[in-house]
C-alpha cells in the first residue's frame, strides 16, 4: 500500500482521481470521511467504492454486536455465579481486535507529515498513481 500527500489542512478536502483508494479500480463513486487524527478533523471526500465502504460498516457493526454480547455475558456470568465469565470477556477482546483489523483492512488512514500536510495512508498503488497524476495536472 502507498501513501499520498494531500496538501495543507483545510476544513473540506477532496482527493482527486477516479480510482478507488482501497481497490485501485476505476470508479465514479465517492464517500466523505473524517480525518480524525488530523488537527481540525477535516472532512475528506475520496473515491471509494460503495462495496468497500459497506464492508467497513458491516465489520464495525459485527464488532459492536460482539462487544455488547461479551459485556452482557460477562455481567450475566458474574452475577449468577457461573463458572468462567472470562470466556465472555475474551469475546469482548476479540471484538476490539476485529475493530482494529477491519479498520486496517478496509479503510485508508490519515495523518500529518513534518511539514503539516495531510497524508493519506494504506492507499492502493493504482489509486496513489491516479491521485498524483491528477495533482500534477492541477499544478
Amino acid at each position: 500500500m502507498a501513501r499520498v500527500v494531500l496538501g495543507a489542512v483545510a476544513a473540506e478536502m477532496t482527493v482527486p482521481g477516479g480510482h478507488c483508494v482501497r481497490s485501485g479500480t476505476a470508479t465514479a463513486e465517492r464517500h466523505t470521511v473524517r480525518a480524525w487524527l488530523v488537527p481540525g478533523r477535516p472532512r475528506v471526500e475520496l473515491p471509494l467504492q460503495h462495496a468497500r465502504h459497506d464492508a467497513y460498516g458491516r465489520g464495525m457493526r459485527s464488532a459492536a454486536v460482539m462487544a455488547v454480547a461479551g459485556i452482557a455475558g460477562t455481567i450475566w456470568a458474574a452475577t449468577t455465579g457461573r463458572d468462567h465469565p472470562a470466556g465472555f470477556l475474551l469475546l469482548t477482546l476479540a471484538a476490539l481486535l476485529l475493530t482494529a483489523v477491519n479498520r486496517l483492512a478496509t479503510m485508508v488512514g490519515f495523518g500529518q507529515d513534518a511539514d503539516g500536510n495531510v497524508v493519506m495512508t494504506r492507499v492502493h498503488p493504482s489509486a496513489a498513481a491516479a491521485v498524483q497524476r491528477a495533482q500534477e495536472r492541477v499544478r
